[in-house]
């Protein structure tokens, strides 16, 4: 058997058909090889089960790396770094060791998903369930909705999705008839149109908004208008998309200093207004972990 190590978000890699692949075997040891110490694993701290931070040079077992991978179940559901309020690694190290965990849950995750991850990073790892045990549960959890999804899949793919002409999405709109908008915007995110980059600017800030006919949905706004900001031809929308996904990154629910900070800078540097003002103003007050200037 061999024993990973070091099993945290930073280390799984997600091809372009989904397909994830654990990566970063520096670590890894066999099951019966000695252990490494924690001095070299500081990085990793949030992720380390509290058997191992209690004492270092413990024997690594499969318990560690299922409680590792809880964590990771947790950063999937929050988009957030374990303990992402707390930079100082040893503070965190000692919440772990109390029975401390990532916090506060995501109010929108799966009652039967916070369970099992719940089990996973248990501080007795006697409780811990095995890693087959919390594939067998994911994999009854997820059943339903991949049934649900590929039916969905299906009925969209007997539609006809013939393009309305851009002049009419673009009209929709202007004369905020933001349903009829949306149902355009949409086709055209799917289609290989030169116009796919822009629609998903203008489907991103629909969303992010929210109106009667769209409701608000953030985290589909941030997907669209990330992938705007990267792929738009150069244009003046390219900047406002940037300034758009870093509001929302900074703003919003699932914050993301890093990214809401560099796509600012993005925008800044093309001279968009709102980003000027909103990137004067965190300097003025020192916010986000930039430096009062």
């Amino acid at each position: 058997d061999i024993f990973h190590h070091d099993v945290k978000s930073a280390n799984i890699l997600i091809d372009k058909d989904l397909n994830v692949k654990l990566s970063n075997f520096d670590l890894a040891r066999f099951s019966d090889e000695l252990t490494t110490s924690l001095s070299g694993q500081m990085k990793s701290i949030r992720w380390t089960a509290p058997e191992k931070l209690n004492a270092t040079y413990v024997a690594y077992s499969r318990e560690m790396d299922v409680y590792s991978f809880a964590i990771v179940m947790w950063e999937i559901a929050a988009r957030k770094e374990p303990f992402y309020q707390i930079s100082d690694n040893i503070e965190v190290s000692e919440k772990i060791k109390k029975g401390d965990r990532p916090s506060p849950n995501p109010n929108d995750i799966m009652p039967e998903y916070q369970r099992i991850m719940e089990l996973g990073w248990a501080q007795s790892f006697r409780f811990r369930p095995t890693m087959q045990q919390i594939i067998h549960e994911l994999h009854m959890l997820y059943k339903p909705v991949k049934t649900k999804y590929e039916k969905i899949k299906q009925i969209k793919s007997e539609k006809s999705y013939t393009l309305p002409p851009w002049k009419d999405v673009t009209t929709a709109i202007n004369k905020k008839n933001y349903e009829e908008a949306i149902e355009g915007l949409e086709l055209y995110v799917k289609s290989d149109t030169k116009e796919a980059y822009l629609a998903r600017y203008y489907a991103g800030k629909l969303l992010y908004e929210g109106h009667d006919s769209v409701p608000p949905d953030e985290f589909q706004a941030m997907v669209y208008l990330r992938e705007a900001a990267d792929h738009l031809p150069a244009s003046n929308f390219t900047p406002l998309a940037q300034y758009l996904y870093a509001h929302i990154c900074l703003n919003g629910t699932h914050y993301d200093q890093d990214n809401g900070i560099r796509y600012l800078r993005m925008a800044v540097r093309a001279s968009e207004k709102n980003a000027l003002f909103l990137y004067g103003n965190i300097l003025f007050n020192g916010e986000h972990g930039e430096q009062i200037n």
